[in-house]
């Protein structure tokens, strides 16, 4: 049975030299073969062939540090390659739904390195308050498709908050009181209100 570390191996041929694009095969068990990345209602998955290519044609999701979400969407939400049949090809994360996708898959791999059972409590709180904070703004602004798609992508967010947490675990020691900040945050939402 192929899995998809080997896969990827025989997956990239080579660069070719005209535009030094990767050249990516396509491997047939591996399409067949779903990974579900995000189920909140609405499941977004993908073939382990199709990973195989993101994560060729796009590092940032495999990297040992990971910046920002935000930042990481801007090194580059399209790359081109060339097909088995020499024909080149793009995949795009270029639209406001790819945009959700890319977030979504980022949220994916940092939750494979931050430990997905480890930090299944702080990960439910953190997605549950950012969403919350969301849904104030989206009822405030009266809707608007900005924050369906916040709603997806604060999973991200969410997740790489616990990955800083795990390397600056000191940053979050607060030996102060935060009622003032708390008072300042609900003063300004009202006068937004």
């Amino acid at each position: 049975m192929s899995n998809c570390t080997n896969s990827k191996k025989e997956t990239i041929i080579k660069k070719t030299t005209e535009h030094e694009l990767p050249l990516i095969k396509n491997d047939s068990i591996l399409e067949k073969q779903k990974v579900v990345i995000y189920d909140d209602g609405v499941r977004l998955s993908y073939s382990k062939n199709e990973l195989n290519k993101i994560e060729i044609l796009f590092p940032v999701f495999k990297n040992d540090y990971f910046i920002k979400p935000a930042e990481a969407y801007r090194l580059g939400i399209w790359k081109e390659y060339i097909d088995e049949k020499g024909e080149k090809e793009t995949f795009s994360f270029g639209s406001e739904a790819g945009q959700d996708d890319f977030y979504l898959l980022y949220a994916y791999y940092i939750k494979q390195q931050n430990g997905i059972e480890k930090y299944k409590t702080e990960r439910a709180t953190l997605i549950k308050l950012y969403q919350a904070i969301n849904g104030i703004y989206w009822k405030l602004n009266c809707g608007g498709t900005y924050f369906g798609h916040q709603h997806k992508r604060l999973v991200a967010d969410a997740e790489y908050s616990i990955y800083d947490l795990r390397f600056n675990s000191l940053n979050y020691i607060k030996k102060y009181s935060y009622e003032k900040q708390k008072e300042n945050y609900l003063h300004s939402l009202r006068q937004y209100i």
